[in-house]
């Protein structure tokens, strides 16, 4: 995934800069960039992705674990 468009109410607002899947996440994940209105986590956006849309949400925090408090209990 490189320079698809995010889309809101169809119209385009950014672009993805990268992606792929995140296996500890188990879902496929992008980066992009996107108009600073709609850049508030909880947004929901749409990627567009060979002619295909598909439905994706702006995370407010990493979806990893870096200081491995999870691991910790």
């Amino acid at each position: 995934s490189n320079d698809e468009a995010i889309l809101k109410n169809g119209r385009a607002i950014g672009y993805v800069s990268s992606g792929g899947y995140a296996h500890h996440a188990q879902k496929s994940m992008a980066m992009g960039y996107v108009e600073i209105a709609h850049s508030a986590p909880g947004s929901q956006l749409d990627i567009e992705i060979l002619g295909k849309t598909y439905q994706a949400e702006v995370l407010g925090a990493p979806i990893y674990d870096p200081n491995g408090d999870k691991m910790r209990g």
